[in-house]
């Protein structure tokens, strides 16, 4: 495929090439499809089709395929979800179809086009409304601005402009970040209404209106008439031989060619499906002035995508169309991270399924689920402080404490029936049933993956009775809490003696302890630990040899090195994950390497057809924010007393401005503080927490004094 431009102003033949093909592809007869595919008599998938013409034609236009970005309703459907792809491509629903960008010249040659432009030309935000609704994003280029947005909650928005060239054009096609068939389109005087469902309305009459029906692989320049009436736009519309067949398989392509400007809104005919989630915006509820706007706008970024990934009151690990079913790890964590960010009112939601289920995830009942779900569950709970809710809760905590503490006594394998989705290429349903093996040395043989991470799975066990203990103490049922409380100190004891003869690197170490169990009584063991499985995988430089197919770890392990009292190697991860975007300034992740798991939804979409890796990643945002919360203020709970700790991972730099920080959820209450550099007083409001047990660190260490206000 030729390459874009990369400057202005002189020739260049790549750039005169790829005018050629965007010229014949845009102009009367270039309107783009793809060719169907059958095999033996069998149609081939959509993705199938896509790349079969993708290599009979390698110069086509083709999406860009990688760092696409999910926008959407939170809790609403799969189908629901909108994606956008770097440049401003679009597709305004699950296999619906795609919006490409372009600008022409006054020759009414195509300058560039939105799947084209470099990414190192282009410039990406999240645009935050004034109304509770959700997140737009601006793409900036050297050529052109665009906005997506849904600024009235129920209709995108796109508001489109050209830098330099006389037209923008708006192309719609089946080709997208998640496109589909388009096999009918009319231009009623009003809209462009696309397969009797969407109508595509510009707040401006266009120039000029272009439709056809033509594969990619075919470049016969078809038979063209046009026709205008009145005022209204030159109609435009090309025939070949095969058109009949191309519109019935579904290769209908629309061009809408306007002045420098224009604003488009697309209507969707049909009613959304009902939504059981009960929200009020995508910010943060924690009220931020830092002096790093990129830390401020990473943490929005998170949430916001947190909260756009739910189905319905349920999380899933990533893009929920890549994957059918929730997996506990993330979805722990995504609730916790939601309820210490202040989004309380969904994380309370999430609690549901988090308190019925004991095992979530398509590798079966997996040993970390009860403890994790334990521990975000009534982590929850004591930011909510509902005595409705906690007594809805306790019947769930009982059960899973039983079930720990059967899997600490099991005297032989633990299996529980499973007859949810699984990996069918990673695990066969008879090992998705096995819990564990039988204990050894106090310690739960645990099953992740097919993996026995022994530590790390009775570190979550642990978080899990620490919980219940606490959680018991608060509803004053306070000999339950004494036993399990007595439980788990059995348990740290004997895990802090494996611990201590553990020899070799540990990848889940990163994941285990102090956040989020605190069972480790050691620090400089731990540290040990955690430094010889980081040294493992990196540079001299401290940094990731290579990308992690599981970025999550990563972000975990920043915060053990946080808690640990080394805010530089935290700081040293977060800039990494910066530096490492999959969406261009969005602050977006990914896992894994390919869609092998569940590939079947995509299968049938025509977008996102080579994909290399699954995105976004949603439990890696939540653990991204629980960190940036935990530098701002965590509560340090390795010993009897809880303490505040405040500026954890604020650097001295920041030190020179004013900061003030705003309701930070903790299971302790809120907390608030501010920093005035003219006085060097760090002033806060705390009051969950005792007088005495407030502590400054980070950057505060050395100059700052402490002002409680009560």
């Amino acid at each position: 495929m030729t390459q874009p431009r990369k400057s202005h102003g002189h020739w260049n033949p790549g750039l005169h090439l790829l005018r050629r093909v965007l010229q014949r592809a845009f102009r009367g007869a270039g309107f783009l499809g793809l060719l169907p595919c059958f095999a033996a008599g069998v149609a081939a998938s959509e993705r199938q089709i896509v790349l079969d013409a993708m290599e009979a034609r390698p110069s086509g236009i083709w999406p860009r395929g990688y760092g696409h970005v999910l926008l959407g309703i939170p809790g609403s459907t799969e189908d629901e979800k909108a994606y956008l792809e770097p440049g401003g491509s679009f597709s305004p629903g699950f296999g619906t179809f795609g919006i490409q960008l372009l600008a022409e010249n006054a020759d009414g040659e195509v300058e560039v086009a939105s799947d084209f432009v470099p990414r190192a030309e282009m410039k990406q935000s999240w645009v935050w409304p004034l109304t509770t609704t959700v997140p737009g994003v601006r793409t900036e280029t050297p050529d052109y601005s665009a906005l997506w947005s849904m600024p009235d909650g129920r209709h995108w928005r796109l508001d489109l402009s050209s830098r330099r060239h006389p037209h923008v054009v708006v192309a719609i096609r089946s080709l997208g970040p998640a496109g589909g068939p388009v096999t009918n389109a009319v231009w009623d005087g009003r809209a462009i209404r696309i397969n009797d469902r969407w109508d595509l309305v510009a707040a401006d009459t266009p120039r000029e209106i272009r439709i056809g029906y033509q594969n990619p692989t075919n470049l016969t320049v078809g038979e063209i008439t046009s026709s205008q009436f009145g005022l209204g736009p030159r109609i435009v519309r090309s025939t070949t031989p095969s058109t009949g067949l191309d519109q019935t398989n579904g290769w209908g392509r629309i061009v809408l060619v306007f002045g420098r400007e224009t604003t488009l809104v697309i209507e969707d005919r049909k009613p959304p499906a009902p939504n059981p989630l009960a929200w009020q915006g995508t910010l943060p509820g924690v009220g931020l002035e830092l002096p790093d706007e990129r830390f401020t706008d990473c943490l929005k970024a998170q949430v916001a995508q947190m909260l756009m990934g739910l189905v319905g009151t349920n999380s899933r690990p990533v893009d929920p169309n890549h994957h059918p079913v929730s997996r506990m790890r993330e979805s722990a964590a995504v609730a916790v991270a939601l309820a210490r960010a202040g989004q309380v009112a969904v994380s309370q939601q999430l609690c549901s399924t988090l308190a019925r289920e004991d095992f979530m995830g398509e590798m079966g009942a997996e040993a970390d689920g009860p403890g994790l779900s334990l521990w975000a569950i009534l982590e929850v709970a004591a930011i909510v402080r509902n005595k409705a809710f906690d007594q809805s809760l306790l019947p769930h905590v009982d059960r899973k404490v039983r079930l720990i503490e059967s899997l600490l006594q099991a005297t032989e394998p633990l299996r529980v029936p499973w007859n949810g989705p699984l990996a069918p290429r990673r695990i066969t349903r008879e090992d998705a049933a096995l819990v564990a093996d039988a204990a050894q040395n106090g310690l739960i043989q645990g099953r992740v993956g097919n993996q026995r991470p022994v530590l790390y799975v009775n570190a979550t066990a642990y978080a899990g009775l620490r919980s219940a203990a606490a959680f018991h103490t608060r509803i004053n049922r306070r000999s339950e809490s004494g036993r399990i409380a007595s439980s788990a100190a059995v348990l740290q004891l004997a895990w802090n003696q494996s611990a201590a003869r553990k020899a070799e690197p540990d990848p889940w170490i990163a994941a285990t302890g102090p956040h989020p169990s605190w069972i480790a009584e050691d620090p400089k063991t731990w540290q040990t630990l955690l430094l010889a499985a980081r040294t493992a995988g990196r540079t001299t430089n401290d940094l990731p040899r290579i990308r992690p197919e599981n970025p999550t770890r990563l972000a975990s392990e920043a915060h053990q090195w946080l808690i640990l009292g080394d805010p530089a190697r935290a700081w040293r991860d977060l800039n990494w994950f910066w530096s490492n975007q999959v969406a261009p300034d969005l602050y977006s992740w990914w896992e894994g390497s390919g869609d092998e798991d569940f590939p079947e939804r995509w299968e049938g979409v025509r977008g996102w057809v080579m994909p290399p890796y699954l995105s976004p990643q949603f439990g890696t945002a939540a653990e991204l924010t629980l960190l940036q919360l935990a530098m701002l203020a965590y509560v340090d709970e390795s010993t009897a007393m809880p303490v505040l700790v405040v500026g954890a991972g604020v650097p001295r730099e920041w030190l020179e401005d004013p900061v003030r920080v705003d309701s930070v959820r903790t299971a302790h209450g809120p907390v608030a503080w501010s920093w005035d550099p003219a006085s060097r007083k760090v002033r806060v409001q705390a009051p969950g927490f005792p007088q005495n047990s407030v502590r400054l660190a980070g950057g505060f260490t050395q100059e700052a004094t402490l002002d409680r206000i009560r």
